[in-house]
């Protein structure tokens, strides 16, 4: 695969996902919490198979609706929960033209953060959440490439099947200006499917009083800990699935503690077993 297509070939699992800052290593105090909600749209151009390989697919593009929460729920512990409301995929098959749709709920995020330390600008806290498969996991549709004889690439899957457990510990620094946070975790998966690991790097300020910026690295890179079989999918939800990415975030508060805000993410490195192309995310949040 070209350089230029692991530059241009976007995270997508993790597109609009909550910032470190806000879900990491931070915890509100009991009775406070914040909420976002955010819509995705992911044009797809190219589909990266298990060996990194690119190859043009036809129409592809996804369509999610997201939120994401967390309350405070004592002295240093919190509840959150982070889940797709609504995922729309279209997938074209260029063999005779046509496009289909295929709609599903999202697999739902909950667990609880609790914080380790804390100081006057720093923060250390861990996290165990549980998601369940909603979705349906089996193959709803054969994806092919575009130039003729339009191999089978894989098949589109809406959903991983499968339960997975996450755990993470966060820890977070806010100097005067910016503030950094780092994450690690693990993520074990059901039925024999690869287990994950999971990272994050942030960087964040705020600036002409009203907007905050944010800068996030993040990436899932499975490990050879099951024997299912992999799957070739655009969305990323079977087994064997990995990504780094590179986000970059803008939102302006509106009102008292309303905010929009706007998400462009694109690829890093080791982007397997899922689709490239540009993400783009449209958000609104508040905190309490």
């Amino acid at each position: 695969m070209s350089a230029r297509l692991v530059v241009l070939g976007v995270l997508l699992a993790a597109a609009a996902s909550p910032s470190v800052a806000r879900a990491g290593a931070w915890v509100p105090e009991p009775g406070h919490g914040y909420v976002k909600l955010w819509t995705k749209y992911l044009w797809g151009f190219s589909y990266i198979d298990g060996a990194g390989d690119s190859s043009r697919l036809g129409r592809y593009h996804e369509l999610f609706v997201s939120t994401y929460g967390d309350v405070g729920v004592g002295p240093r512990l919190a509840l959150y929960w982070h889940a797709d409301l609504l995922r729309t995929f279209y997938l074209g098959d260029p063999s005779d033209g046509s496009v289909s749709r295929h709609a599903a709920p999202g697999d739902p995020q909950v667990g609880a953060r609790l914080r380790l330390w804390r100081s006057e600008r720093g923060s250390l806290a861990a996290a165990l959440g549980v998601r369940a498969p909603f979705a349906r996991g089996d193959v709803v549709a054969p994806v092919r490439a575009y130039r003729a004889p339009h191999d089978e690439l894989g098949g589109l899957r809406v959903g991983s099947g499968v339960w997975e457990l996450e755990g993470r510990v966060a820890f977070g620094y806010a100097f005067d200006a910016v503030y950094v946070a780092f994450s690690a975790g693990y993520q074990w998966r059901a039925s024999s499917f690869d287990d994950r690991l999971l990272w994050s790097a942030e960087v964040g300020g705020s600036f002409a009083r009203r907007w905050g910026w944010r800068a996030r690295a993040s990436g899932a890179h499975s490990l050879p800990t099951g024997d299912a079989p992999r799957a070739e999918s655009p969305s990323g939800m079977g087994n064997g699935s990995s990504w780094a990415g590179l986000a970059l975030e803008l939102d302006r508060r509106l009102v008292r503690e309303w905010y929009l805000g706007a998400v462009i993410e694109g690829g890093l490195f080791h982007l397997r077993r899922l689709s490239g192309g540009p993400v783009v995310s449209l958000a609104v949040s508040t905190q309490f």
